[in-house]
């Protein structure tokens, strides 16, 4: 898909090798340009939600948080 719309990124496809989400982002997202973070739907306590989010990334990049729909063809929408 990257290719198709001739955007120049790379991906990788990370193990979690007995570590923690937290971990793995932190260690992972440290140094790069942006992160595409997927969330969740927040349910009711939105504001629990929402702080458990910034605290998540204060340290990353720029961070774009994604909600998408469970059942959207990417590639249908993209392409």
């Amino acid at each position: 898909m990257l290719a198709a719309t001739r955007i120049n990124a790379d991906t990788e496809i990370l193990v979690a090798d007995g570590r923690s989400f937290p971990d793995i982002l932190r260690q992972s997202s440290t140094d790069t340009d942006l992160v595409f973070l997927g969330m969740a739907a927040p349910g009711d306590n939105f504001e629990e939600y929402y702080e458990s989010l910034q605290k998540r990334t204060s340290q990353l990049p720029t961070t774009v948080f994604v909600l998408a729909g469970e059942n959207l063809d990417f590639e249908q929408v993209i392409l």
